[in-house]
């Protein structure tokens, strides 16, 4: 069986034992995986998938996101079933990065939480150093979540570096020292999340010597 990646920012949290599905079409709501990039689907089984018209090599299948709390279906994105579809969540919206059949203000990836600049980020190694961020379209975490962290990786080792919220839309990574091991100047890579699991942006950084 197949399964559809869905790629989602924010993904909103849901209420103690609901659950997200996902509908092809017309066939039953099937349980959502969540995981680091939004959720994943499996595919209908075979003999519940629409048949292919004579003369085509696929069909195309109206794909949505439901939540078992409310079973009602966040805006479709029409996908071919064997393919893997792309959305994004923008808190409780749903913002479509393919065609807009339903026209929402809020669609695209304009509208998700992203680093306002992407300028050169350097890192003296062996010394103690915040990383700050300028972010469009910053979430706001729930009550219960856990804030905002960075991950950092250097060298193949991951940190997971405390953050917080500098004024309205600047994340500061915590005071920390990075070092690392080569001889000459290094990239890691910095990676933004709120409640451990949903992502903001990512981006290299320079370590120098």
């Amino acid at each position: 069986m197949t399964n559809v990646r869905l790629t989602i920012r924010t993904l909103p949290e849901l209420p103690y034992g609901a659950k997200y599905r996902c509908v092809f079409g017309s066939a039953e709501p099937i349980d959502a995986e969540v995981t680091e990039f939004g959720l994943s689907c499996p595919t209908p089984e075979i003999h519940k998938r629409p048949s292919i018209p004579p003369k085509m090599d696929h069909v195309l299948v109206p794909l949505s996101v439901r939540s078992s709390e409310t079973n009602k279906d966040s805006s479709p994105e029409t996908s071919p079933i064997t393919t893997a579809a792309s959305i994004d969540f923008m808190g409780n919206a749903l913002g479509l990065s393919g065609p807009n059949p339903t026209h929402l203000s809020n669609h695209g990836f304009a509208y998700c939480p992203q680093f306002k600049k992407r300028d050169v980020i350097l890192l003296p190694n062996n010394v103690l150093k915040e990383i700050v961020f300028e972010v469009k379209n910053l979430p706001h975490p729930q009550p219960g979540h856990t804030g905002f962290q960075c991950i950092i990786v250097i060298e193949g080792a991951t940190m997971l570096v405390p953050a917080r919220v500098d004024g309205k839309n600047i994340i500061v990574c915590d005071k920390t020292t990075y070092s690392y091991e080569a001889n000459e100047g290094n990239t890691a890579s910095v990676r933004v999340v709120w409640n451990r699991i949903h992502h903001v942006d990512s981006i290299n950084v320079t370590l120098y010597k």
